[in-house]
C-alpha cells in the first residue's frame, strides 16, 4: 500500500518502508495528481502550474523529467501492483484504483451520517498545514481550503461531544484545534461550555480572556457577540448545567 501524509508533512511510504522522491518538483507533481485525484490533468496544465516562468517547451522537458523520478519512486521496474502514475502523451493522473491512503483524503470525506468516532478518525489526520515550506499559490490557496474543511469537521466533532457530555473529551479537542487555528472562536466557545458544566467557573473566564486576547493582538477586533453572550450566560449560571452545544441536531449519531 502506497501511504502519503501531506498534511503537517511530506511523507510517502510504500509497503511500511519510506519513499525518497528526491526533487521538489517531483514532490509537487505527485501533490498536484492527488490534490486533483478525481480527473487526469492535461500535460499543459501540470507545466505551466509546476514552472510557471519556463517557456512552454521547458516546462514539458521539467515536467518529463518529475514524472521520471516520480515513477521511479513509487512505481519502481519489476513491481507487480498497477502502477500508481498513469500517463498518456497528453495527462498524467493519480490512479485511485490502487491501494493507498492519503490523509487529505481522510479529512475530506464526508458522510450523510456520522458516528463519534468516525468524526474523531477523520479529524485525527489532521497534523498540520497542507505541505509545509511550499509556498506556491496553488499550494496556498489548497491549504486555505483545508482550513475550512478543519473548521467544519472540528466543529461538528466538538457539538457531537458537547451533546454526549463528553466534557474532558471536549476539551481535548477543543485545544487541538486552538493549536492549529488559534482565532477559531467556536473552539474557545466548546471550551468554555466544558469549564462551566465541570463546575470551574474560573477557567470559563480563562477561555475568553484568552480568546479576547488573542483576536486583539491579530485581529484587532473584540470576540464575536456569540461568544461575549455566552460568557454572560455562564458566570450568571455558575454552578448550573449549560446548553450542551451549538447545535444540538447537528449529526446525530446513527
Amino acid at each position: 500500500m502506497l501511504e502519503i501524509c501531506l498534511l503537517g508533512q511530506f511523507n510517502v511510504s510504500l509497503d511500511g518502508r519510506p519513499v525518497d522522491i528526491p526533487t521538489r518538483p517531483a514532490r509537487l507533481l505527485l501533490a498536484s495528481l492527488l490534490l486533483h485525484r478525481d480527473a487526469p490533468q492535461p500535460r499543459e496544465t501540470l507545466a505551466d502550474l509546476l514552472w510557471p516562468d519556463s517557456s512552454a517547451a521547458n516546462g514539458r522537458a521539467n515536467l518529463r523529467h518529475a514524472l521520471w523520478q516520480l515513477r521511479a519512486a513509487i512505481d519502481p521496474p519489476g513491481h507487480d501492483r498497477p502502477a500508481y502514475v498513469l500517463h498518456t502523451p497528453q495527462a498524467i493522473a493519480f490512479n485511485r484504483a490502487g491501494a493507498y491512503r492519503l490523509d487529505v483524503e481522510v479529512l475530506e470525506q464526508e458522510r450523510p451520517l456520522w458516528t463519534t468516532a468516525g468524526l474523531m478518525a477523520a479529524a485525527e489526520v489532521y497534523a498540520g498545514e497542507l505541505l509545509p515550506g511550499f509556498h506556491e499559490s496553488w499550494v496556498v490557496l489548497a491549504r486555505e481550503q483545508l482550513t475550512v474543511v478543519l473548521d467544519r469537521r472540528m466543529g461538528r466533532l466538538l457539538a457531537r461531544l458537547m451533546d454526549e457530555e463528553r466534557w474532558d473529551d471536549t476539551l481535548v479537542w477543543a485545544e487541538r484545534w486552538i493549536g492549529f487555528s488559534a482565532l477559531s472562536e467556536p473552539a474557545y466557545r466548546a471550551q468554555m461550555r466544558a469549564f462551566a458544566a465541570l463546575g470551574d467557573a474560573g477557567r470559563v473566564v480563562a477561555a475568553y480572556r484568552r480568546c479576547r486576547e488573542l483576536l486583539a493582538v491579530e485581529l484587532g477586533i473584540e470576540p464575536s457577540p456569540e461568544t461575549r453572550q455566552l460568557l454572560e450566560h455562564l458566570t450568571a449560571h455558575a454552578g448550573r448545567r449549560p446548553p450542551f452545544s451549538e447545535n444540538r441536531n447537528s449529526d446525530r449519531r446513527t
